[in-house]
């Protein structure tokens, strides 16, 4: 669609996918030097399709609070596997047709005792862990690759220890193979979640609690990014770990469409009791009420793929694209 324009396209602020549009120029943050110019073999122990199955988000005022969460419903373990194993086969195909080497991870771990060791403590995929503030999400891959994180990765939290010796690891195989190792991660989201924590007059907090929350499919910016791990990257200091380079999604690509089938409340009695019985005290101390709401989101999953999966697939193209670009840049 050669002449599709994307709205709002400006780094930081959200911008609206249009189907069979490129990503638009300038929406990826490059953080620390490049070192894989002229390295024209690579290998990618590392491609996570991330999904963001629950989110809770709360806020609390003396008496008063309010607890929002949402879990999504309608992807099958089978259609998030479709999806990782589609993205994966465009990336190689693109940095292959542009005179890439990929070698096969099999072949790399053989020749390369610190990428053998690295993987060997990596967790098998599909891996499900809480990330950020109140989400959850499953990790998936694709072709069997397993699953490890990076130091400095936001979704570590409770998986601080999958993959802890990466930046130690993963420069030192880059060596012993001569050939830049890439990693992918392309996160979606479906509910964008924010609590207000005003404070009222001389800083007093307020007794209202409030959550604001949208029912949005997009990908997410920061945790969507691209590594690399050229052969000739060294430490400032001998022993200190070696951080790859990453290029970060600086914006949310926003999906519009028709994939979400129902947003369904479904707080239960024992919620509401609760509530109930917090409001009684909250009353007697003059607070505010008590608040709790679940919902679901039950998607359609042959439009996700549709909707969702094109803005996946483009984002997937830029990350290539930024690959062969890296590689390609005079020394």
């Amino acid at each position: 669609m050669g002449g599709s324009q994307w709205v709002n396209a400006k780094p930081g602020e959200p911008v609206a996918y249009i189907a069979g549009a490129p990503l638009p120029a300038g929406l990826l943050k490059r953080i620390g030097r490049d070192d894989a110019s002229q390295v024209r073999k690579v290998v990618i122990p590392y491609f996570q399709v991330q999904f963001v199955t629950e989110s809770k988000k709360s806020s609390n005022r003396a008496w008063a609070s309010l607890s929002q969460s949402y879990a999504l419903q309608g992807l099958s373990p089978a259609d998030m596997q479709a999806i990782a194993d589609s993205l994966y086969d465009d990336f190689v195909g693109t940095l292959a047709a542009r005179g890439v080497t990929v070698i096969p991870l099999d072949a790399a771990k053989a020749a390369s005792p610190n990428l053998a060791k690295l993987l060997a403590k990596a967790q098998p995929a599909p891996f499900e862990g809480k990330t950020g503030d109140g989400t959850t999400s499953t990790f998936v891959t694709p072709k069997g690759l397993p699953i490890y994180f990076h130091i400095s990765d936001p979704e570590r939290g409770s998986m601080a220890n999958i993959g802890s010796r990466a930046y130690w690891d993963q420069p030192a195989a880059a060596k012993e193979l001569g050939a830049a190792l890439l990693g992918v991660r392309i996160a979606v989201n479906f509910v964008e979640q924010k609590s207000s924590d005003k404070r009222g007059l001389l800083g007093i907090r307020s007794s209202t609690a409030k959550v604001q929350s949208q029912v949005t499919m997009s990908v997410e910016p920061i945790s969507t990014h691209l590594w690399i791990a050229g052969p000739t990257r060294q430490a400032g200091i001998v022993g200190q770990p070696v951080e790859p380079t990453r290029y970060i999604l600086a914006s949310p690509v926003v999906v519009p469409g028709d994939s979400v089938l129902s947003v369904d409340d479904t707080t239960t009695r024992g919620q509401k009791r609760s509530d109930a019985i917090g409001n009684i005290a909250g009353a007697l101390f003059g607070g505010g009420g008590n608040k709790t709401r679940s919902y679901v989101v039950t998607v359609d999953p042959a439009r996700f793929r549709a909707d969702v999966g094109g803005a996946m697939r483009a984002v997937d193209t830029a990350l290539a694209a930024q690959a062969i670009a890296s590689i390609d840049a005079a020394k």
